[in-house]
């Protein structure tokens, strides 16, 4: 069964109109399981390019490809200034809980935009998941997303 922070993830990449047929960038993979979201929606007809800087990442992220029989994957090592092959003409650029790492967001993000095609799209989930200590306040949603 999925997380709530999958449910959120799978809602922001419906909401992204990430589907059949894409070719998406998702930065940052981590261990692929955004990778295997983005790759069970874009299909045999499209493809995902999964990449993040740790290579112990990568190889756990293409584990998990390998056990879900996933062939529309390409693992790339880098960061937000990679370059692929298909620079500039990608449909998407999507991560999950990556942008409050970079020291200068902005930045990122402006170097993701040349990895897109004109009127393609970039999204972000970003949350943090640090326990709130102010007990005079309850946050039932922030509650909901920390479990």
């Amino acid at each position: 069964m999925a997380n709530h922070v999958d449910e959120m993830t799978e809602q922001m990449l419906s909401d992204a109109g990430i589907g059949a047929g894409m070719r998406v960038l998702d930065i940052g993979c981590g261990p692929g399981a955004v990778s295997l979201m983005l790759s069970q929606r874009v299909g045999n007809q499209g493809h995902v390019f999964a990449v993040d800087h740790n290579p112990k990442m990568l190889d756990m992220a293409r584990e998990r490809a390998r056990e879900a029989g996933v062939s529309n994957l390409t693992f790339v090592e880098g960061g937000f200034d990679v370059t692929l092959p298909e620079h500039g003409t990608l449909d998407a650029a999507v991560g999950r809980r990556v942008l409050m790492y970079q020291p200068d967001a902005p930045q990122a993000v402006a170097q993701l935009v040349r990895a897109v095609r004109p009127g393609g799209v970039i999204a972000f989930q970003e949350h943090d998941t640090a326990a709130v200590t102010d007990s005079r306040t309850s946050l039932p949603l922030h509650d909901r997303v920390r479990s």
